[in-house]
């Protein structure tokens, strides 16, 4: 399976994103990052997922691209075991990451670990 993250894949409908910021969303803290997701029962797609840095930590929007870029290639290279076991199970979600905290000082691998870390915690939610 390749590692893409085509336009399917993203979760764009306000609808939904509205959904997962509801009381049904549930969530995962890391140090700087924090994924709310959803177990959706319709989907055209098992996993679907959004990013967000917010305007308060970075006000250049170059400082905010930069930090949305290195959430969605740390996405797109550790969501290929989490994805089969959705395909395997025929279920889907929802999940939205965020970046909760100024990362200053860290590089992209520290992000990449969060990420992992955070996909491996709710692998283990949804497993249980």
């Amino acid at each position: 399976m390749k590692n893409t993250l085509k336009s399917y894949e993203r979760l764009k409908s306000l609808k939904c994103i509205d959904y997962i910021f509801s009381k049904e969303g549930k969530s995962i803290h890391e140090e700087d990052l924090t994924i709310r997701y959803v177990l959706v029962k319709i989907s055209d797609y098992p996993l679907k997922a959004g990013f967000s840095v917010s305007k308060r930590l970075y006000k250049k929007a170059h400082d905010r691209n930069k930090y949305k870029r290195w959430l969605r290639e740390a996405y797109r290279t550790r969501k290929t075991p989490l994805l089969e076991y959705l395909k395997e199970k025929e279920l889907a979600i929802h999940l939205f990451l965020i970046l909760k905290t100024k990362a200053e000082g860290k590089t992209f691998q520290d992000i990449e670990k969060q990420v992992e870390s955070c996909l491996q915690k709710l692998s283990k939610r949804i497993k249980s």
